[in-house]
């Protein structure tokens, strides 16, 4: 794993908690994973929140404040932000790059 894989993931899981703090519980616990993947081909971070429920508007700007947060913490590259509505108990698709992964 490269050091700016390692470095995206820990700056995803640290912002998701601080952001933990400051947003509803409601709406934090709609989200059910985050994945970081950092592509050395095009430098660009892929952060792909799934949510259970409808993603709302205010869903997406919690999502966007948190990925502003990550990419003040890579030292290059671009980020792209993805939501995908998928609801519980439908599986969360394999990974090696979560960032979070709530327990279910």
């Amino acid at each position: 794993m490269s050091d700016l894989q390692q470095d995206l993931l820990i700056a995803t899981t640290a912002e998701l908690k601080l952001a933990k703090l400051e947003i509803k519980a409601e709406q934090y616990q709609k989200i059910r994973g985050i994945t970081a993947f950092w592509s050395e081909l095009d430098e660009t971070a892929y952060i792909t929140f799934y949510y259970n429920g409808e993603i709302t508007e205010n869903d997406i700007e919690i999502g966007s404040d948190i990925c502003a947060y990550i990419i003040a913490h890579l030292t290059r590259g671009m980020l792209k932000e993805k939501y995908i509505k998928l609801d519980y108990p439908k599986q969360l698709p394999k990974s090696k790059f979560w960032a979070y992964k709530r327990n279910e």
